[in-house]
């Protein structure tokens, strides 16, 4: 229920059920193109600085980063 001021008073209707619906949805549909278009990076972007530091792993340079992602980029342009 959303209360409306009115000149009257306080008027009280209810918010359209499925307008708040088609707003879930399209959000959830948002988040699975999210989630399908980030999967192959999903290793870079849970990598953190921290975690290597601790773990005497090697601090990759963010250079890097970007070169592989852009690998990455290439070869799903070549499969399309």
């Amino acid at each position: 229920m959303v209360n409306i001021q009115v000149e009257g008073g306080v008027s009280t209707r209810r918010v359209d059920a499925r307008r708040n619906y088609d707003r879930i949805v399209d959000v959830m549909e948002e988040l699975v193109r999210f989630t399908v278009l980030l999967r192959p990076h999903a290793e870079q972007l849970v990598d953190r600085y921290s975690e290597r530091v601790d773990g005497d792993r090697p601090v990759v340079v963010a250079s890097d980063i970007l070169a592989s992602i852009d690998r990455a980029l290439v070869t799903q342009a070549c499969k399309s």
